[in-house]
């Protein structure tokens, strides 16, 4: 939240700390710490609750046009990074923006992300050095996805309801490819934006990690909804290895 207040100019902002049974104490220090000083709330869990749930009960509260969903171990790296992502937010054709995430070793840990039949997804660019500009500039473009990382996506509130929200028969790992996928099926396209750069302050993602087998039946459920669609992706060529540091 420092590096949020740091490099953000335009505070007209509020925020929503999800609550669950694991982080309960730290949202409870963190509210405390910040109610004095803007408008924020906690989005509490009623006993045992997905966190596909609570994000969309944290969308029912949410007062502002639109919606950021925020890792917090992310840190921010760029000056003006909000409004860059809601100026392209904001526009009539686009669903969801995303930005270029870094590990802690500044390496790319996902700069867009392409659909896999096999394994839903890949990153582009991980492990690719942070000024890297691949392939033909793939890495330093704004350009169209299939789908954009949900530890840092922006997107309309209206856009957001209109696509159905996050499917709640999934937990987090692959629900923001879906909620993509619903935003391009309505006509929308997804964005990436290089020049938006957000850094995790730890080697894993915070989000507590699922099994072996719940992860597998989280992509069985996903081929299942999707089909052949996770294995033709319109925003990249046959032509090229969907191993992610050849791009």
């Amino acid at each position: 939240l420092q590096s949020v207040f740091a490099n953000t100019s335009n505070q007209s902002f509020e925020i929503l700390f999800i609550e669950n049974a694991i982080n309960k104490k730290i949202i409870g220090t963190l509210f405390r710490r910040y109610r004095e000083i803007m408008e924020c709330c906690v989005v509490k869990s009623q006993g045992v609750e997905k966190t596909t749930t609570l994000k969309n009960k944290a969308v029912r509260q949410a007062k502002g046009d639109l919606l950021l969903f925020l890792n917090p171990d992310l840190e921010i790296r760029t000056k003006q990074w909000l409004q860059l992502l809601a100026g392209e937010a904001e526009r009539d054709s686009i669903g969801a923006v995303g930005a270029k995430l870094l590990g802690p070793d500044n390496r790319i840990r996902q700069a867009g992300q392409y659909l896999d039949g096999k394994c839903i997804y890949r990153a582009v660019g991980r492990g690719r050095e942070e000024e890297d500009s691949g392939y033909m500039y793939y890495l330093s473009m704004r350009r169209n996805y299939s789908a954009v990382s949900g530890d840092c996506l922006m997107v309309k509130k209206q856009t957001f309801e209109e696509a159905g929200g996050f499917d709640e028969s999934l937990d987090n790992v692959f629900c923001s490819v879906d909620l993509c996928l619903k935003l391009r099926q309505k006509g929308y396209r997804n964005l990436f934006l290089p020049d938006v750069v957000l850094r995790y302050s730890s080697s894993e993602k915070t989000f507590q990690k699922k099994s072996k087998k719940e992860n597998n039946q989280e992509i069985f459920y996903m081929r299942k909804k999707w089909g052949k669609e996770l294995s033709k992706d319109p925003c990249n060529s046959r032509w090229f290895s969907l191993d992610s540091i050849r791009l």
